[in-house]
């Protein structure tokens, strides 16, 4: 599969090889592999490639990109070689609890910052963002089981 080709699964949901992101960010493929379970965004593999699906990394890297928040730590990084200290100080993986409890802000966040670069905001992106924090929080329910009985009632479904 070509690294600039992406797969589409209906909408906005389009999934990309793993290639195309690592080339992009400068990182190995290894790297990235670490960045997304840091990020606890899951990866498909389908034959030699491995996928990931661009709403739900956008969504992750949104959260850990908050204002406020500590600064992010990605596994095999120079700061965490080197300084136990800061690493203390600094979030090595992305907070699913907290993500679970603000999902609603961060999408709000999203699409405030692409008013402000100047894009339209429509439903269909708004309800695709929501998809996204929904599914990246589905995804990572088998990591804290006693978030998959509640996930129904306290992420609301996109309209």
């Amino acid at each position: 599969m070509s690294a600039n080709k992406g797969i589409s699964f209906g909408g906005a949901l389009r999934w990309y090889d793993e290639d195309r992101f690592a080339t992009e960010m400068g990182l190995s493929r290894r790297a990235f592999r670490a960045l997304c379970s840091a990020l606890r965004v899951p990866m498909i593999e389908i034959g030699e490639s491995r996928l990931v699906c661009l709403p739900m990394f956008k969504v992750a890297m949104w959260t850990v990109s908050r204002i406020g928040e500590p600064d992010f730590l990605v596994p095999g990084c120079e700061s965490l070689r080197r300084s136990r200290s800061e690493r203390r100080e600094c979030a090595t993986s992305l907070d699913v609890e907290g993500l679970r409890s603000q999902w609603e802000i961060v999408v709000e966040e999203m699409m405030a910052a692409r008013k402000l670069d100047g894009m339209k905001e429509d439903r269909e992106v708004r309800d695709l963002t929501k998809m996204a924090a929904q599914r990246l929080l589905q995804a990572t329910a088998h990591l804290h089981p006693h978030l998959h009985e509640e996930l129904h009632n306290a992420v609301p479904q996109a309209s």
